[in-house]
């Protein structure tokens, strides 16, 4: 364990403005034993040349220039080449702590007879306005991956962040848990089903990440009709998948976080969509609380209606949160 290195895979696609300070946070890492693998998804700026130049300088990192296809490919691009042992995504327009590798490190080393799959860690969210708003667990303890996702459902505080966590390579390629390509929104695919497949997760009160929130961002654009669609399409995959979970409490909860994901793609795609009778029927068994219910209820209703039941609600919501911190 005193030998261990960690990959670190950067997916890199049109970042020029944020690309430096993304690779500094990595190059000035406390901890020594990591690579560095800038996967160059066929940008069209200058991420290239700057990918290509910190590659001269350092003998540790490593550039891939690949025809463009998407976050979810250069991931599993960089997957496949990643000869450390343990895994780290950051995503190019973001950053880490520089002790970030070091604190991994220490609880691995601490950890060592378990053989941890994953290390949950925690991600700071950087407004452009520069508020911080942080996302920490409470406790450090280690537990199967059904029961980490079980507390973390009922707390109501499971964050999909595939940059969120370190994974063990050697699980992650045993298990075959690659991303799926061609849709946004790929960690709401990914992450449960890691997690579903881990025997072991460290819980930490790490704060190491720092997601920057971009207004041009994929997440943040007005039209978010294929973002939407994509949720829909994400329900549907992991519902074949979640309702032959023999963990009866874990299926019920991740059953009802679907409930949540489908709600959301409506939402996002304005209402433009049919229903299916099925689904309908599926999001009225699954609904937990009295607020999904009350949404659902809306939904059969009226997708259109539901939209703007939604969009009303989030605005008084909002509003409530800016007014409670002035």
């Amino acid at each position: 364990m005193d030998n261990i290195k960690f990959s670190i895979i950067v997916p890199v696609y049109n970042v020029e403005r944020y690309l430096s300070r993304c690779i500094e946070s990595l190059i000035n890492q406390t901890y020594s034993n990591i690579e560095i693998l800038l996967i160059d998804d066929g940008s069209s700026d200058q991420s290239p040349e700057i990918c290509d130049e910190y590659s001269k300088k350092y003998g540790n990192i490593v550039v891939y220039h690949k025809k463009n296809g998407g976050l979810s490919d250069a991931r599993n691009y960089g997957l496949e080449r990643a000869s450390g042992e343990y895994i780290l995504f950051v995503d190019s327009d973001d950053y880490i702590n520089k002790d970030s590798c070091q604190s991994f490190y220490s609880y691995l080393k601490e950890h060592d007879k378990h053989r941890i799959d994953i290390v949950s860690g925690n991600i700071v969210r950087l407004e452009e306005s520069k508020k911080k708003y942080e996302m920490f667990n409470q406790s450090i303890k280690i537990s199967d991956g059904a029961t980490f996702l079980k507390t973390q459902l009922l707390k109501k505080s499971f964050f999909t962040a595939a940059c969120r966590n370190l994974y063990r390579k050697k699980f992650l390629m045993n298990k075959s848990l690659y991303f799926r390509k061609g849709i946004y929104h790929e960690d709401e695919h990914w992450t449960p089903r890691v997690f579903i497949s881990a025997k072991k997760v460290l819980n930490t009160n790490i704060a190491f990440y720092v997601h920057v929130i971009r207004e041009e961002s994929i997440t943040q654009k007005k039209d978010q009709t294929k973002n939407g669609l994509d949720l829909i399409e994400i329900y549907k995959d992991l519902k074949k998948e979640f309702v032959n979970l023999d963990d009866k409490e874990l299926k019920e909860l991740l059953l009802d976080n679907l409930v949540l994901l489908y709600l959301e793609g409506v939402y996002k795609t304005k209402g433009k969509v049919t229903v299916e009778k099925e689904d309908l029927l599926f999001l009225k068994k699954h609904s937990r609380s009295l607020k999904n219910k009350s949404k659902v209820r809306v939904l059969s209703i009226n997708t259109r209606l539901y939209y703007f039941y939604y969009y009303m609600r989030k605005n008084l919501i909002n509003k409530e949160l800016v007014r409670k911190k002035s």
